[in-house]
């Protein structure tokens, strides 16, 4: 069995990036795509939680999180007061924070408010990919929080799940 479920837990997402892995979804033939009810995380050791954007639908990650209790990653580009509730409730062991190519002003408060409160949550595991279009801006980043810091370009032509994973998208 493989050690790592991930879950596209929506498909949404306001931004519409060019090269998001999502707009290939319906072609990852390793993914099931399947309902809430379908869906079981049981006997996998980790749960990563991916979109489009997860914090779209905070209550449907929080309650997928609070069912399995699993080690859980988010994956996500928008910092939320509910995706800050639950990093302090410890329900997320890790986050990987996308800084996107249509990076705003209110991104750049969210990056700023994540980076403060991270500093305040030792347990969290944070990662940071950074699109290159937003790489030459003054982002003030603190570099002693992330434990890995992805300057690379982004990949317009593929978005290789790792041999570990299984790929599971929630159907609306």
């Amino acid at each position: 069995m493989k050690k790592t479920v991930r879950l596209i837990v929506t498909e949404a997402c306001s931004r519409k990036c060019s090269y998001c892995c999502n707009n290939l979804s319906t072609e990852f033939a390793c993914a099931k795509r399947v309902n809430i009810e379908q869906f079981s995380a049981v006997g996998y050791d980790e749960l990563v939680i991916s979109g489009g954007e997860p914090m779209l639908v905070p209550t449907l990650v929080e309650t997928i999180v609070r069912k399995y209790r699993l080690p859980t990653y988010l994956y996500s580009a928008l910092y939320t007061r509910e995706c800050k509730r639950m990093l302090n409730n410890r329900l997320f062991t890790g986050i990987s924070y996308t800084l996107h190519e249509k990076f705003g002003l209110n991104d750049r408060y969210r990056f700023y408010r994540l980076q403060k409160d991270i500093q305040e949550m030792p347990w969290v595991s944070a990662r940071l990919k950074i699109h290159p279009s937003v790489s030459h801006m003054n982002l003030g980043i603190v570099e002693k929080i992330w434990s890995r810091i992805d300057r690379r370009p982004f990949n317009d032509d593929a978005c290789p799940l790792p041999e570990n994973e299984q790929l599971f998208i929630l159907s609306t």
